[in-house]
């Protein structure tokens, strides 16, 4: 006999007293306790790099020219009044220096430091009254730096030489040096997935800078004399920079190439410096010194490279944070004269503005031979 069910639905045992459809059909519900319920599928998102952090290297231009004016500060500063004219002197000075650009314009800042030595020997002698001296010098200097997530190193052999003279109060000097330089840079990015990529690359790259500076005092009572000196003070720098052409490595087809770049930075700058003549602990000279500077910057405040990948038009000039034009410059320096053969000297300088300061650092002796 046959089913009288069969070819009819089953009334459903259990209906629904709300004859709303499930908003959800299948997820078992609203009801968060509900443990049936799925966890929401997350569609992934595409695998793109990001990019940004390729301004390490026009940043670590700037640090390379920071390394070079650095030391050419070591020799500009060298003077020697109570020292007698005749002879030679040796000299060695430990330099360091602590910079913080900050970010600009959607650029990466970059925060670093400068630590080396230089060493030199210098003459002082008189020309027609006028005290000169001048001197050769040499030194090394290692520069690191921060941008982002990528590093970079600088290390730098530098070569230099002086020249300042005493004309009653018109006090006069220039300094030139010259660094051959050494770079290590490492590019780190982070792909659309979360995976961080690391590049690395290394070049060389030179620098130089030549300095003059001219004060003239409003006391001018005699060459070493004791007592206080004050009067206006003019500056002007002049800094080049060059990086050769290289590529980088670690990225397969995200490596970048860099074309050879070069900067050039020229700071002028005009204030007042004093100087303070005593003897101190019986027998011990000392000098101290100060100077307060307005400064301009001008040339490459920001430097531009150009990058580009191994594919047609994928070009780039990632730049460095742009320094500001206008910044305060002051700086702060003891002599200890011990004997007529021998002195030690401390110096601290810095320069800051809205989006950038140093810190300088020197301390060094001086002996007669």
């Amino acid at each position: 006999m046959p089913d009288p069910g069969a070819g009819s639905e089953d009334p459903d045992p259990d209906p629904d007293p709300d004859p709303t459809p499930d908003p959800d059909p299948g997820t078992g519900g609203d009801d968060p306790a509900d443990p049936a319920q799925p966890e929401p599928e997350v569609e992934p998102e595409p695998a793109a790099p990001f990019l940004s952090p390729k301004e390490i290297t026009p940043s670590a231009l700037m640090a390379g020219m920071f390394a070079s004016d650095l030391f050419a500060d070591s020799l500009i500063q060298r003077r020697a009044e109570t020292m007698q004219p005749g002879g030679w002197d040796f000299w060695a000075t430990g330099l360091g220096g602590r910079y913080d650009v900050g970010n600009n314009q959607e650029v990466y800042g970059w925060e670093g430091g400068n630590s080396g030595f230089a060493f030199g020997v210098q003459h002082l002698f008189e020309q027609g009254g006028v005290p000169i001296l001048f001197g050769l010098s040499t030194g090394f200097t290692e520069a690191d730096l921060d941008s982002s997530i990528s590093h970079g190193k600088v290390d730098s052999a530098h070569l230099g030489g002086f020249v300042n003279a005493q004309m009653d109060g018109l006090f006069l000097a220039a300094a030139a040096s010259h660094a051959w330089q050494d770079y290590d840079l490492q590019r780190v990015f982070v792909m659309g997935d979360g995976r961080p990529v690391v590049t690395r690359a290394e070049t060389e790259g030179k620098a130089s800078t030549f300095k003059t500076r001219l004060h003239y005092d409003l006391l001018w009572a005699g060459v070493g004399a004791d007592g206080l000196s004050l009067g206006p003070m003019l500056t002007a720098d002049l800094t080049t920079g060059t990086h050769s052409r290289f590529k980088e490595s670690g990225a397969g087809i995200l490596n970048l190439t860099y074309e050879e770049e070069t900067a050039q930075q020229v700071v002028i700058g005009a204030g007042a410096e004093g100087r303070y003549k005593t003897t101190m602990f019986g027998t011990t000279r000392v000098e101290t010194g100060f100077h307060v500077l307005l400064e301009n910057l001008s040339g490459d405040s920001q430097i531009t490279s150009r990058a580009s990948l191994a594919v047609p038009g994928a070009d780039f000039t990632p730049s460095s944070a742009r320094l500001d034009n206008t910044r305060a410059a002051l700086g702060a320096d003891a002599k200890f004269y011990f004997s007529e053969k021998i002195y030690g000297h401390i110096r601290y300088d810095t320069t800051r503005s809205d989006s950038f300061t140093d810190h300088e650092g020197r301390a060094g002796i001086t002996f007669r031979f």
